[in-house]
């Protein structure tokens, strides 16, 4: 990729194209994917079978209920009401409605597609071009009643044998990791990252994020910041927006007419914190973008992306993030620019340079300007 600094603003000019793809490209798409296959890849760990409400603790007190049944030789007591809700918000069973909601959007490219777990690393759909309907069928077929004591997640090892999997089968595409991040163990995530895009260098790894403890949030972060290509969408976007699962699948299917995107980052457009109102210094870099933008041709459709460091919940950066974009829309428009032209997304957290240090997380509190001219 061609890059230019000039005056804080960093143009990449072209994205490379990659191999040609043999999928069908569908009605209504006018660009075809890159890729052969989505993949969806499933942690199936310990965790994943609880509730966000439970912990080992309460499932030990399941145990010794049913052992003292048992014992008893007496029926095992109705469920409470709080049980039966602990049973529908498991997190194996939030997955599957994730699924469901993410091969909707899916389902406008004619790939082939394939449904894994790791914590074990098992099949539970091979590769084969199938139809939302039957993916989600096989969804359903996930178990919510597996061992939940003691029964960590080997997570590294299981994205490393996905990637054989994929070598051997010649596929090439998305791959939506859903996991918790939690009790994770053995290989080392960040090696088995780097063993996957030595293997499938075409593909990318994106999270699905059901982490609601800080270890989850730690691995989750960690899994994403390995490539500049991987996104995470938490389960409260979804939640919180029914159009996030849309968003977010029309930005991690590459599609070959990419090539014709051009990107223009900006930083040094600083808010205060918790704010997204445009100060004197960010107008004045603004207006520089605003001269590059009239210069390009005006049926170019632009994307306004935002995104802050790592400072912060998912959900409040990718909050934040939006509502600085639209901030940068609306000053924009009353520029001129007319808002038909224009969509404001936000990204959230930015692992493209390193948050760990002051001018890592500066370089990542930026606005990507992506124009669209196919």
């Amino acid at each position: 990729m061609k890059q230019t600094i000039l005056r804080g603003l960093l143009l990449a000019a072209g994205l490379s194209a990659t191999a040609a793809t043999t999928a069908v490209t569908p009605a209504g798409i006018k660009c075809p994917p890159k890729g052969n296959s989505y993949t969806f890849l499933v942690d199936y760990s310990g965790s994943m079978m609880e509730s966000p409400e439970q912990d080992e603790l309460t499932q030990k007190e399941k145990q010794e209920k049913e052992k003292a049944a048992e014992t008893a030789d007496k029926p095992l007591p109705a469920p409470t009401e709080t049980e039966k809700q602990r049973e529908k918000t498991k997190r194996i069973a939030t997955a599957k409605t994730l699924i469901r909601q993410l091969t909707g959007p899916l389902s406008a490219y004619s790939l082939q597609n394939g449904l894994y777990t790791v914590a074990p690393y098992t099949e539970i759909a091979p590769y084969k071009n199938r139809p939302e309907q039957n993916l989600n069928e096989e969804a359903q077929t996930l178990k919510e009643n597996m061992e939940v004591l003691g029964r960590r997640s080997p997570i590294g090892l299981g994205i490393e044998q996905h990637a054989a999997r994929m070598e051997k089968s010649g596929l090439n595409g998305p791959v939506y990791l859903i996991t918790d991040g939690r009790q994770a163990y053995g290989r080392p995530v960040k090696d088995a990252i780097q063993t996957f895009y030595r293997i499938r260098p075409e593909s990318c790894l994106h999270i699905i994020s059901l982490a609601d403890t800080r270890e989850g949030e730690e691995l989750v972060a960690a899994l994403a910041a390995s490539q500049t290509c991987s996104r995470i969408l938490h389960v409260r976007d979804i939640q919180e927006n029914p159009e996030a699962a849309d968003r977010f699948i029309s930005e991690t299917v590459p599609r070959e007419c990419r090539e014709q995107e051009r990107i223009l980052s900006l930083t040094g457009i600083n808010f205060a914190f918790d704010r997204y109102d445009i100060d004197g210094k960010s107008e004045a870099i603004l207006h520089k973008a605003l001269e590059y933008i009239r210069a390009q041709d005006e049926r170019a459709k632009i994307e306004i992306v935002g995104w802050t460091d790592w400072v912060g919940s998912d959900t409040y950066n990718l909050r934040l993030s939006r509502k600085r974009a639209e901030a940068v829309k609306a000053w924009l428009v009353k520029k001129g620019i007319p808002a038909k032209r224009m969509r404001a997304i936000g990204k959230g957290k930015s692992y493209q340079y390193d948050n760990r240090t002051e001018e890592g997380r500066y370089l990542n509190r930026r606005m990507d300007f992506r124009f669209h001219t196919e």
